[in-house]
């Protein structure tokens, strides 16, 4: 639809622009009901010259533009600073500037991880209205005197119950509940959590909000825009299930083409500009230092950009086609071949954390997993889901013929099972801050080779990838880095056996020929 603007209206547009308006100005004005970009680049511009004092544009801004207006269902992960929220905004307003020809009444449901988040978004977007042209073509806001609610009417003149209105309002994923249908759906930055760049305890609540409730809200006509920054790889925005329902695009600041590093978004920020942050955005911890630009600018997972070990090798390791055999639920697939044998590691629960045990059978010099096994809420000795982690693992023995069993028993938790030989082959170890570094460093060194097969356990890969540059791990629900331990220790004793680690004036090194 091409737009036509009596002389009252063009007087307004000017005076909005703060100019005379050019040919190009006029053209993307008869354009603006049908082109998102078009709109944006004439009325959201001079609203946003007017708040801000400055906008950015390029073929960045108009590209995002085309991928909100062409697709009901998306979901965006991209960098810090590059027109995140302002690309919600500016929907909107173009949505309510088509609601002047269309008459309709839409309801917006404005989603964000706390309630006071939202609250944010919906007090810039009236900002942004009221520095438009909009109230001098006749908008109002019945709203006008709250801050975090909006109820936009272009039929002011009509009676009460006659008038069409756009409703905004804000919700907190963390406090939200349920809540009436919505034609159009905005959840902005959902996972944010900056207090703890671990914490994943809400990261669970927030993805069954969103899954149970939110993608249930917009109409059959409706659409949902998610815009978000990576928390964790938990995160729902990395649901290949999720997904299905939504066109994804996830863009670094900086990619590769031909070769050749290039901005994502030049005009805000240049290549040269994202060099220096990529240098200078980084924190010392007590193991090393780490860099911030990955997960702000790089759209990798907060956790991974942190993790000690690199996602992309731990997930590469990772073998669909190994079964992981536990003989309590599932049964077992594998049988011995000959001139094999396995080795097994055992994390044992705490009062606090699950048990972990792992088989991995060395073939070669190549270890595969055959067993992942979380012990939640299983007893040591005795438990009422009828096997113990000690009798569990004694039958492991035997069902794998392991040669030995590496466990952790810096805190004498295995102290009766040891005496009393309660597992074959038991071998205890107390783990120094030294020996940790080295299990860390084996566990690495096998992704970085490829040596090591993984099952596909999301759980054991979360608590992996949980691990941090320094060695720390938060408590989270599902465990505390418990494959540090239940992986890193056999590995740790087949390097050791083939002098992969040679001590060096008290460091230990790992040589990776």
């Amino acid at each position: 639809m091409r737009l036509r603007f009596s002389e009252k209206e063009i007087d307004a547009f000017m005076h909005s622009a703060d100019r005379p308006l050019t040919p190009k100005d006029v053209e993307f004005l008869a354009w603006s009901y049908d082109s998102f970009p078009h709109f944006v680049y004439s009325i959201y511009r001079w609203a946003v010259s007017k708040h801000f004092g400055e906008f950015v544009g390029g073929p960045f801004i108009t590209d995002e533009c085309k991928f909100l207006q062409e697709n009901p269902y998306t979901i965006t992960v991209e960098p810090r600073g590059h027109w995140k929220s302002m690309r919600l905004y500016a929907y909107l307003m173009w949505r309510l500037w088509r609601n002047r020809v269309d008459r309709s009444n839409l309801r917006v449901s404005y989603f964000s991880y706390r309630k006071r988040l939202a609250d944010e978004h919906i007090q810039n977007l009236k900002y942004l209205v009221d520095d438009s042209v909009f109230r001098a073509l006749g908008l109002t806001d019945e709203k006008n005197r709250a801050d975090t609610l909006a109820r936009y009417t272009w039929d002011s003149n009509l009676a009460f119950a006659e008038r069409k209105r756009m409703i905004v309002r804000p919700y907190g994923l963390l406090e939200f509940s349920r809540g009436a249908h919505s034609e159009i759906v905005i959840v902005d930055d959902p996972l944010k959590d900056d207090s703890d760049p671990n914490a994943r305890t809400n990261v669970w609540k927030i993805n069954s909000t969103f899954v149970s409730v939110v993608m249930n809200i917009p109409t059959r006509d409706g659409c949902l825009h998610v815009v978000g920054t990576p928390q964790t790889e938990d995160d729902f925005l990395f649901d290949p299930n999720i997904q299905k329902e939504f066109i994804v695009r996830i863009k670094p600041a900086i990619f590769t083409e031909n070769g050749e590093e290039k901005a994502l978004w030049p005009q805000m920020f240049p290549i040269e500009k994202l060099k220096q942050m990529r240098e200078s955005r980084k924190i010392k911890l007590r193991g090393g230092v780490v860099s911030t630009f990955e997960q702000e600018f790089m759209c990798q997972p907060r956790a991974a950009a942190f993790s000690y070990f690199d996602a992309e090798l731990a997930r590469k390791a990772i073998d669909v086609s190994l079964p992981n055999n536990d003989f309590a639920t599932t049964g077992m697939k594998w049988q011995p071949t000959p001139s094999t044998f396995c080795i097994a590691g055992y994390d044992p629960g705490k009062k606090l954390d699950p048990g972990h045990f792992v088989v991995l059978e060395v073939v070669g010099n190549q270890y595969i997993q055959r067993l992942s096994k979380w012990f939640d809420n299983v007893d040591y000795f005795s438990t009422d889901k009828g096997y113990s982690q000690i009798g569990y693992i004694a039958r492991a023995h035997t069902k794998f013929n392991i040669s030995t069993i590496y466990a952790d028993n810096t805190r004498g938790e295995l102290y009766i099972a040891e005496e009393r030989h309660l597992i074959p082959n038991l071998s205890c170890q107390v783990i120094s801050l030294q020996k940790k570094t080295e299990m860390a460093q084996a566990i690495d060194s096998a992704l970085m080779d490829g040596s090591l097969r993984l099952v596909d356990d999301p759980r054991q890969l979360r608590q992996l990838m949980n691990i941090q540059q320094d060695l720390s791990c938060s408590r989270t629900s599902e465990g505390h880095g418990e494959p540090l331990t239940s992986i890193g220790l056999p590995l740790l004793s087949m390097f050791y056996r083939q002098g992969r680690i040679e001590a060096q004036r008290g460091s230990y090194l790992l040589s990776l020929h």
